[in-house]
């Protein structure tokens, strides 16, 4: 038993109770009152052993055995499900599940990995400088992802440079052995990403991108994407279509570069795709309404890309939008949330319902922009819309809906596709 400490809680508590239930040995940072009837090992930092015991059991797997760790400020989930995706294809591979991808849940992840597994796939996430150090550190990976760096989280690092440089700790910190990805097309980034002085392979819409995209085109409701890559074309389609995909399709396809996979063997996996909950996922009721739930997160980028994609996907449709706060942009979130208003207008909805604290702001300024004040319904939380929602099923084709995990915007997203079933 490793007892963990977090901000409220603190797993030394635990430790009889770990032993009555068959705990055969405990690590502890504490001094113990009295004798236990198992083993105990005193360490100065307990998340510090048990990230050390990760490592120590990654250094156990064969060579063969080739990680991928993946961040980013967006698109972090999606990417590493597409590289899970391509491999798992070709070989056995484990990946991180869901979003666990904090300093308890990777060490726990690398301890599911095997002796016959051939990838893993890792998400690192961060809440302050150090943390992808850290994990880069433990899980050791030949391949290391740094897919961009935006204005999520900027409440929590400050300002882009603390985030970029939070960031690049997933190459810096990486063996010197190992093969960095990242994106061409912010030349700032790609810049400090060769200054680390790792192998380099990189994405993007740029030309001179190792993995470029060539051409993107929406057919139906998916998209068929061309490719460049040592001089090779390879076309690809997807089922599904939202205007991040390209990117992060080429981000995958650049890590089977990395990897030494032929290009061709990479597209069978990739075509599989069809998005992730909370993603983009579109439900077509049998009502006739359409639900796209992008509930899951929010960031200014994100929300930016979401609307875009509703736009090219559903031009002539009638729109509903519910857009809930986006959070952690400290100083940055009524200019975050103001930087929306003119994208919503161009759409045309025909109700924008926000809810929040700060998605007020975006109804705000949309009126300011033309948009009817009758079309704009504002709820401080999901709880009091959820009581209302069924009053705008009739006024619209698509509700699309999208706000930070804490708005809870999911339970809504839950409830239209039950009335409309």
């Amino acid at each position: 038993f490793i007892p963990l400490k977090g901000e409220t809680f603190d797993g030394h508590t635990f430790i009889a109770d770990a032993i009555e239930r068959g705990a055969s040995g405990i690590f502890t940072e504490k001094e113990l009152s009295s004798p236990l009837k198992v083993p105990a090992i005193k360490v100065r930092n307990t998340m510090q052993a048990y990230h050390a015991l990760a490592t120590g059991w990654r250094k156990t797997l064969p060579a063969s055995c080739e990680l991928v760790a993946v961040t980013g400020s967006v698109g972090k989930t999606t990417v590493k499900t597409l590289i899970h995706l391509m491999l798992s294809h070709l070989a056995k591979t484990f990946c991180t599940p869901g979003n666990q991808n904090t300093d308890f849940a990777i060490p726990k992840a690398l301890f599911q990995l095997r002796p016959d597994h051939r990838y893993g796939v890792f998400e690192f996430g961060a809440r302050r400088p150090g943390d992808i150090a850290l994990l880069t550190e433990t899980v050791r990976p030949k391949i290391s992802v740094c897919l961009n760096v935006a204005s999520a989280h900027l409440g929590m690092f400050g300002n882009r440079e603390t985030t970029m440089t939070t960031k690049l700790e997933i190459i810096g910190h990486a063996p010197q052995d190992s093969v960095a990805v990242t994106l061409h097309d912010d030349p700032v980034l790609l810049g400090r990403a060769r200054d680390l002085g790792k192998k380099l392979i990189s994405f993007g819409y740029h030309p001179e991108a190792d993995l470029a995209i060539m051409s993107v085109k929406n057919v139906g409701a998916g998209m068929q994407l061309v490719f460049k890559a040592l001089g090779k074309d390879l076309k690809l389609h997807l089922p599904v279509s939202h205007q991040s995909y390209p990117i992060n399709v080429a981000a995958a396809l650049a890590v089977g570069l990395a990897l030494k996979i032929p290009i061709e063997k990479c597209r069978e996996g990739l075509e599989g795709f069809i998005g992730i909950k909370g993603r983009y996922q579109t439900f077509k009721s049998s009502t006739g309404l359409t639900v796209i739930d992008d509930s899951y997160n929010a960031s200014p980028e994100s929300m930016k890309a979401g609307l875009a994609s509703l736009s090219q996907s559903f031009p002539n449709k009638k729109k509903i939008l519910i857009l809930g706060d986006m959070r952690e942009l400290g100083s940055f979130t009524e200019e975050a949330h103001r930087g929306l208003a003119k994208l919503c207008c161009e759409l045309k909805p025909v109700a924008l319902i926000t809810v929040g604290q700060h998605a007020k702001i975006i109804a705000d300024e949309a009126i300011k922009f033309g948009l009817e004040p009758r079309g704009a319904v504002h709820f401080s939380n999901s709880d009091e819309l959820s009581k209302e929602i069924s009053h705008f099923y009739k006024s619209g084709e698509i509700i699309y809906v999208k706000g930070s995990f804490a708005v809870q915007l999911s339970r809504v997203v839950e409830q239209i596709i039950s009335e409309n079933s």
